[in-house]
């Protein structure tokens, strides 16, 4: 069984949504529409403002944070760069500019680009944040702690300051600490799917899986179908001696992600051990077709 590991950085990555500075009511509704996390209705509006004025700023900024709202980062980037050639970029810009990048796996440029946004405004928790992601992505975890512990200094509730800090803390093997800072980020901020998660992930691998398992339930009611936390659900009920409701976790997983690495390794090897190979050589198929390993 493959233990659950921390998510990728760029899941809590932090957006900055600006508002729109022109006076156009489109634009405005858009940027309200966004905030709101109504994509769907903010996308015509910025489409028809670009429709009649490709150059305009505003709506090209806006439109490459929907994109990334929605995890598109290459038109994200397209969106953004024309947005930076228009104008010299403002710090939320260079912030957004650096998610696009890390997105596409691109950590390094993201770091310039929140270095940058850093320079022009040393107060920009958000920048300070993501600035730790992608130090992370690079496996620079103590920089990263760093940068989560300057951006809790200037905001210190701040919710994925607090939650990548504990992630952080756990690479960096302070497994106490994290667990601390990860029961903080979940009492502040209870509607926080991401910090259950972080939660679960630690209890677990402190061995208190009780407490691991009911901190995933709460945040798959936070969160319904989340892959990864099924996936870690799933590798809590194993660890219980539940086999089959570890079964049912990763397959409720790979109905979301059919590709799940994960997943697909901890069913094919628990199938295996409950004397299933034919479904266990399933799996294992659809893990070589996916370009994963065959077994955890």
């Amino acid at each position: 069984m493959r233990p659950p590991k921390n998510r990728p950085a760029s899941n809590t990555q932090v957006l900055h949504l600006r508002p729109a500075v022109a006076s156009s009511l489109s634009l405005q509704h858009a940027f309200n529409f966004l905030r709101q996390g109504q994509g769907e209705r903010a996308m015509p509006l910025l489409e028809k403002l670009l429709q009649n004025d490709p150059q305009n700023f505003d709506a090209l900024h806006l439109l490459g944070q929907l994109h990334l709202q929605r995890r598109e980062a290459a038109q994200a980037l397209q969106c953004l760069e024309k947005a930076r050639a228009l104008k010299p970029p403002a710090a939320a810009l260079l912030n957004n500019l650096g998610i696009a990048l890390r997105l596409l796996g691109r950590a390094s440029e993201a770091l310039d680009c929140y270095a940058q946004a850093l320079t022009q405004q040393p107060d920009y928790a958000e920048a300070l944040v993501n600035q730790g992601n992608a130090l992370r992505d690079l496996g620079q975890s103590a920089q990263a702690l760093a940068s989560y512990e300057a951006a809790l200094a200037l905001r210190p509730a701040h919710p994925q300051a607090l939650n990548n800090r504990a992630l952080a803390l756990r690479e960096l093997g302070r497994l106490p600490e994290a667990l601390g800072c990860a029961r903080q980020a979940a009492s502040q901020h209870p509607g926080y799917a991401e910090a259950r998660y972080s939660l679960g992930l630690l209890l677990q691998e402190s061995g208190d899986g009780l407490a691991a398992l009911q901190a995933y339930e709460q945040a798959l009611a936070l969160a319904p179908g989340d892959p990864e936390t099924l996936n870690a659900k799933g590798s809590a009920l194993e660890a219980l001696q539940r086999p089959q409701e570890a079964l049912d976790c990763y397959a409720q997983a790979l109905r979301q992600a059919p590709a799940h690495p994960d997943a697909l390794a901890n069913i094919t090897a628990l199938l295996e051990r409950l004397g299933q190979p034919q479904e266990a050589a399933r799996y294992r198929q659809k893990a070589a077709q996916a370009g994963g390993p065959a077994s955890g």
